[in-house]
């Protein structure tokens, strides 16, 4: 094979057309020397190569992703020629053609891709990767035309509806509704069958639609400590919808003001310092409606700075103080944390005794008993960890802890967090061009976006043409004072019940 290799960049290299060459090695089963094949014919000019792409193509592994790509580049800027020579006779619906397809550019592969997105047979999973590849598509025109008669026209699948046609109308480039007032109507329908989704928040997002803003709104008043909820707030905040928001957090009903400010925080957004520090300020508000401000305001970088600079220049209310406090002591940049333990310093330890060394802890004798409760209560790990489908997924799942740490790790990792921090719980910091400050553990990294898992476990994605700047923190998110909620005995008992934790 390597011989076979070496001749035929030879020969290339000489000048000479490979296609000769290229029709010797057909029967050589090496996946090397196929590759190399493919990647030799696009530097053909022979009449010839349609036909010899086509009987590589037929001999590819599917599944052997640089061998796609190689039959890819083999086919650049004669894919049609490629497909017409491929697709006579073949099976469509079948897997082999179908990654054939998935990698084409071809005049005909919107279309074609679009009869495998609608039809039952294809597997549900697939779905995203089908649609994945409209995005590559060169021929905008038709592709908007495809995607249009997917988001609105009669579809055979009946499964996965509501996806196929959500998936649809995000990639379609805009529609002009006044011109087409069907496709309203139709979108309509598919945003009742999404409300409460992720998918219905992009949809108003893309087409602007106003008229459900307060429907976003509602969602994300309901769900303020979700994905979904502080996605909708985020949308009405990137929207500058101030008087929508303003409206809701001045409501005479306290639940719909407290769980608008409660989501706002969340999202940690810069936008909000102006439409919350005026309220916080106001002497003439409700005061728990500035208490609930300032918690909101201390989860964004720049309301945080402002509520520090205030105390530092004893300008705060005195009846904010505990809220600043609070808001500072839990705020999510080292020196916000470092500014609140100067200005408002942290009580004692719960008995105000150091712990021994870890050499020494690792002797002791718990109860795990009582360590599985403290786990969930006065410790506060199940807000950030998960044990047996209980918790919240922040950092590593905790389930089998006992059979991959030794009781001196797991104390280590309690008392040192940032001494090692575990491959993919890494936290990044994100700042906005817009001054918004989000750091968390990374979820996904898209050519197009961000997400970052914070401490309240909600993901949180950020548009990478919005992003300033994203640096890795050399901390760990989970907090290095965890020990300060426990007695030494605690913190063993809590220990010993981490030990219990093996794997099924």
């Amino acid at each position: 094979a390597q011989i076979r290799i070496a001749g035929l960049r030879v020969s290339r290299r000489l000048g000479v057309d490979p296609v000769e060459t290229v029709e010797l090695m057909f029967d050589d089963p090496s996946p090397q020397v196929r590759r190399e094949c493919a990647i030799a014919l696009a530097e053909s000019k022979s009449e010839k190569v349609p036909q010899l792409w086509t009987k590589l193509a037929e001999r590819t592994d599917v599944h052997d992703r640089w061998m796609l790509e190689a039959l890819g580049i083999a086919a650049r800027g004669r894919w049609d020629a490629c497909l017409d020579a491929y697709l006579p006779g073949k099976d469509l619906m079948s897997e082999q053609v179908g990654f054939i397809v998935w990698r084409s550019r071809g005049t005909k592969t919107p279309e074609l891709l679009a009869k495998i997105i609608a039809d039952n047979q294809t597997p549900t999973e697939y779905l995203p990767y089908l649609f994945r590849s409209m995005d590559f598509q060169p021929n905008v025109e038709l592709r908007n035309e495809v995607l249009t008669n997917l988001a609105f026209g009669d579809l055979e699948r009946t499964q996965e509806v509501a996806f196929v046609r959500g998936e649809a109308l995000n990639r379609i480039g805009s529609l002009d509704f006044r011109k087409n007032p069907k496709y309203k109507t139709a979108l309509d329908a598919i945003l009742d069958s999404q409300a409460g989704t992720l998918q219905f928040i992009t949809l108003v997002d893309k087409f602007n639609l106003e008229e459900r803003y307060p429907q976003v709104l509602k969602l994300a008043q309901e769900k303020p400590d979700t994905q979904e909820g502080v996605a909708a707030a985020s949308l009405l905040i990137g929207k500058k919808q101030w008087p929508l928001l303003k409206a809701a957090i001045l409501s005479k009903d306290t639940k719909v003001s407290a769980a608008t400010l409660q989501v706002l925080g969340n999202t940690g957004s810069g936008g909000l310092f102006g439409l919350l520090m005026p309220i916080v300020q106001s002497s003439e508000q409700d005061s728990e409606l500035r208490r609930q401000s300032v918690r909101a305001l201390a989860k964004t970088r720049r309301g945080a700075q402002e509520l520090v600079a205030l105390a530092q220049q004893k300008k705060l209310d005195a009846t904010l103080t505990p809220a600043v406090a609070a808001g500072l002591h839990t705020a999510q940049w080292r020196d916000i944390k470092e500014q609140a333990e100067k200005l408002f310093p942290s009580p004692p330890s719960k008995n105000n005794k150091p712990l021994r060394p870890i050499t020494e802890l690792v002797k002791l004798n718990g109860d795990p008993t009582r360590g599985k409760l403290l786990f969930n209560t006065t410790g506060t790990c199940a807000k950030c960890h998960i044990v047996n489908d209980i918790g919240k997924e922040v950092g590593p799942n905790l389930s089998e802890i006992g059979s991959k740490l030794s009781p001196q790790a797991m104390f280590e990792s309690i008392l040192f967090p940032s001494a090692g921090v575990a491959h993919n719980y890494e936290t990044y910091m994100i700042v906005t061009e817009d001054g918004t400050s989000i750091s968390g553990i990374m979820v996904s990294d898209t050519p197009d976006s961000v997400t970052l898992k914070g401490a309240d476990a909600i993901p949180k994605t950020v548009k990478k043409s919005a992003i300033e700047e994203m640096v890795k923190q050399k901390i760990s998110l989970m907090p290095a004072d965890v020990q300060k909620l426990l007695t030494e005995q605690e913190l063993v008992d809590i220990v010993k019940y981490l030990e219990t934790l093996k794997k099924k």
